[in-house]
């Protein structure tokens, strides 16, 4: 099956000042036709953000700018009883151009009645202002205090609050996140529009920020043919270079959709509010000043939806979409169509929109995102891509099978010789069920001792968990012996569970938690027998890791419902079953283990594998020692995530994740499954998650990583690189070092 992948650049939204809509013209376009928009439960407005109206970096603070000036919303404390003589809190913003509108403010209500008692509105100051009531008269009375944008305008129509400190009755500082018990409004937006002339005429939603709802999703209803579609926006109200904000997925009646991701494609110029000068921006100016279109060349076949999808952090501004419809004289009086103001372009316009219309030729994201670093003077790690084989394993990695020294890659029945890998040697034939070759697993370990690498490995169909003896100079099959009969086999993680420093066989098989112990003699070599340890009998599902979870310094084993904590004898010892409120899905193996935000917490980094989703979830341990874990989402709308690891890509000291997407996981039936394959990694900082893409793209051409993929420095030229099977062929990624 083939499909197109479009990639869309967006800008970053700043403040900008009102703008003039033209009048309805009397004359209808017989080319354009307005998607209607539908109305959508809006996000609230607030959010901590460290950019001000101005977009000037600040120290994070809650903000109303989350959806763009246009934003409203209310946020509301909890109730609390005054306990002081005074409430102190810092305030920036503005309440409209001059002040004095009353819709940007501060209030104290009452909690029962909900009277404002005190009220103080947005300084004119986009840097905090100290503000402070008196309420001595008002001691033991419960109540909230409520932050208030009410001013559905482009410019000096939002408001921010640093801190908030009430006598002991609370206090809170936005420079640390919100509070949980705080709570945000959201409403059902009406359907106000307004025409946007000059240029591609527009019907641009003016009653919401975006056409993006509360949930994340929009659904708009088509049921045309388009020679191309123009969406207005095209903006966000904070981000970094590199990041995909959303996506637009367009849903064919026949045939595969395309899902095209929003990309935040540079930083503007914070004062001059300018474009970027990166070729890979393709944007139009607007008959608006501060929106700018895109244009998309959709298949010739019937659109029966368009899914608007916002991703983690600031929500894209999508206001409109117009339709140039291929066969007018059909589709122009469709319900889901509005009429628009006839228009004549200038020559220079429609040569740049046939120039840079997003269709099947448009650039590669590789391509796309090198002209964004280059445009931001941003570093990453560039990769060679190398296929190596079209055979379908799902599994690889690295080791020196024949020891002449050089690295060799082991990919399912065949293992093939470095440094060129162009030489393969056959190891054993594997079974094929459905789409499926099984073999799910293949650890390098010396098992009996001889001095040569043999290779572990595990399979789903024939539920073996086995071992396969290297012949060292002999040619021909490798021998097999089976280990046990775990029952079917996701894949095989090899842990060093017992801190001996050699590693223990863990199958993440038949929803059970083994693991298998080389035996060794008294030299410390493996004898080619292993023993049985285990830890859980049933209820584990798909998912599994290993790490100190609590800290004692023992390891202990996660699976998507909770944890087991290791005992001082991890051999004998009882493992304790928590399962702390922990639901984590179809869960990735390995479930890592790792303190993200470095608050000396381990927390979990989790990938869906058979849906979309990559998470991680946040440790806290309450003084009375409960222990509880808070989703923050990675990115929402890649899907099937079933390996990852933790290595250091860049070589900057500290850890980078690296994971991908694993082709037709369940044969083409998971969420995502005829989305572009990936593989990427991602910097990690304080619980931030910068994505740097490594592959994109379709099958044809491009690589996931498969169930079971290798992170080494497989060529000695000190940077790492990275070996990638699946069903869609087995390809080398080798680094070229920063670029």
């Amino acid at each position: 099956m083939h499909y197109t992948v479009r990639i869309i650049p967006l800008l970053i939204l700043l403040t900008a000042p009102s703008i003039t809509i033209a009048a309805e013209d009397s004359k209808i376009s017989k080319r354009f036709r307005a998607v209607q928009p539908v109305a959508v439960t809006t996000r609230g407005t607030w959010a901590i953000l460290h950019v001000d109206g101005a977009s000037r970096e600040v120290d994070p603070y809650l903000s109303s700018l989350a959806r763009g000036e246009v934003g409203t919303g209310t946020v509301s404390s909890p109730a609390f009883a005054v306990s002081g003589e005074s409430i102190t809190f810092t305030v920036c913003g503005h309440d409209g151009q001059g002040g004095g509108r009353g819709r940007n403010y501060v209030a104290l209500v009452d909690d029962k009645t909900s009277e404002t008692l005190r009220k103080t509105p947005a300084p004119g100051n986009d840097v905090l202002q100290t503000r402070s009531w008196k309420v001595a008269d008002l001691q033991g009375r419960k109540v909230r205090i409520e932050l208030h944008d009410g001013l559905a305008e482009n410019a000096f129509a939002w408001m921010g609050v640093g801190k908030i400190e009430a006598d002991g009755a609370l206090q809170v500082d936005f420079e640390h996140g919100m509070p949980g018990a705080w709570q945000a409004t959201t409403g059902q937006a009406e359907i106000r529009t307004g025409l946007v002339s000059g240029g591609i005429p527009f019907r641009q939603l003016r009653s919401a920020y975006t056409m993006i709802g509360e949930q994340g999703e929009t659904e708009i209803p088509c049921g045309f043919r388009a020679r191309r579609l123009f969406l207005l926006g095209c903006t966000v109200s904070a981000g970094q270079p590199l990041e995909v904000c959303g996506w637009v997925e367009i849903v064919y009646e026949q045939g595969p959709s395309e899902r095209v991701p929003l990309m935040i494609g540079y930083t503007l110029d914070r004062q001059a509010k300018l474009l970027s000068p990166s070729p890979a921006m393709r944007l139009h100016p607007s008959g608006d000043p501060y929106q700018y279109y895109l244009v998309l060349r959709p298949r010739p076949e019937k659109i029966s939806t368009l899914r608007l999808r916002s991703n983690v952090g600031a929500v894209p501004r999508i206001t409109a979409i117009t339709c140039e419809l291929l066969d007018f004289e059909a589709d122009a009086n469709l319900q889901s169509l509005l009429p628009l103001p006839e228009t004549h372009l200038s020559e220079a316009e429609e040569a740049w929109i046939d120039a840079h219309a997003v269709a099947a030729n448009a650039p590669d994201l590789l391509d796309i995102e090198v002209e964004i670093r280059r445009a931001n003077k941003i570093s990453a790690v560039s990769f060679q891509r190398n296929k190596i084989s079209d055979r379908a394993f799902e599994a690889a990695s690295v080791c020196d099978l024949n020891n002449d020294g050089v690295a060799d890659i082991v990919s399912g029945g065949f293992w093939y010789e470095g440094p060129g890998f162009t030489s393969s040697h056959k190891i054993r034939d594997v079974r094929l069920a459905g789409e499926y070759l099984d073999d799910f697993s293949d650890y390098p370990l010396d098992v009996n001792g001889d001095g040569a690498l043999d290779i572990v490995t595990g399979a789903y169909f024939g539920n073996p968990l086995q071992w396969l003896e290297n012949p060292k100079e002999k040619t021909g099959p490798w021998t097999v012996h089976d280990i046990s009969q775990v029952g079917p086999i996701e894949t095989v993680r090899c842990w060093d569970v017992d801190g001996d420093g050699v590693v223990e066989v863990v199958p993440n098989a038949g929803g059970n938690v083994v693991f298998f112990r080389l035996v060794r003699n008294a030299q410390g070599k493996g004898t080619g027998k292993f023993t049985k340890h285990v830890v859980k009998k049933g209820g584990c599902g798909h998912g599994l890791g290993f790490g100190d979870i609590n800290g004692d310094g023992r390891g202990d084993f996660v699976v998507p419902d909770g944890w087991l904590e290791g005992p001082a004898d991890p051999l004998t010892g009882a493992w304790i079953w928590h399962d702390d409120g922990l639901h984590l899905g179809t869960a990735s193996v390995p479930i890592l283990v790792h303190d993200v935000n470095e608050d000396g917490q381990a927390d979990l980094i989790v990938g869906q594998a058979h849906s979309y989703g990559l998470d991680w979830y946040e440790q806290a341990v309450a003084e009375d020692g409960k222990r509880t874990w808070t989703r923050h989402p990675i990115d929402r709308y890649g899907s099937q995530y079933h390996d990852m690891q933790l290595a250091d890509i860049d070589n900057d000291g500290q850890p980078e994740l690296i994971t991908g997407k694993r082709y037709r996981a369940h044969n083409g039936h998971d969420p995502g499954s005829s989305d572009p394959l990936f593989v990427r990694y991602y910097e990690l900082e304080l619980g931030a998650f910068a994505c740097r893409n490594i592959d994109f793209g379709s099958h044809e051409q491009h690589s996931g990583v498969g169930i079971y993929f290798w992170v080494t420095d497989i060529d000695g030229d000190g940077w790492q690189d990275i070996v990638a099977p699946g069903k869609e062929g087995l390809y080398l990624f080798k680094s070229r070092g920063i670029r």
